[in-house]
């Protein structure tokens, strides 16, 4: 498991889907909600994105599966975010499993 790994609460989650993510020529653009600046990301290569109180990894592997199965329905977040979940909890990352993280609504983290 990378270290890198984390799950976002749903605040957090929030605040990055509150983010335009839009798709062109294999790159992602990413416009902040609260910024009036896009950044263009290729969808080939990992990158960080930074809120006010997080960071998250957008993996290629990721951006792929977003935008291949799941980009008219979920933020590329949420489908990182469910990748996540799954990498922590050693579970396989099948489409049947992120859909069933993503349909979990009160998907609880013991916060020790």
């Amino acid at each position: 498991m990378p270290k890198h790994t984390v799950i976002l609460t749903k605040d957090e989650l929030k605040e990055f889907n509150s983010y335009s993510v839009e798709t062109r020529n294999r790159n992602l653009y990413i416009t902040p909600s609260n910024w009036n600046r896009t950044t263009v990301h290729p969808m080939n290569k990992d990158f960080i994105v930074q809120s006010k109180s997080r960071k998250i990894i957008l993996h290629t592997y990721s951006m792929k599966i977003w935008s291949k199965y799941f980009k008219n329905e979920y933020s590329v977040f949420d489908i990182e975010n469910a990748i996540n979940t799954l990498t922590i909890l050693y579970q396989d990352i099948t489409n049947e499993n992120i859909v069933k993280i993503l349909q979990k609504e009160n998907l609880q983290i013991r916060e020790e």
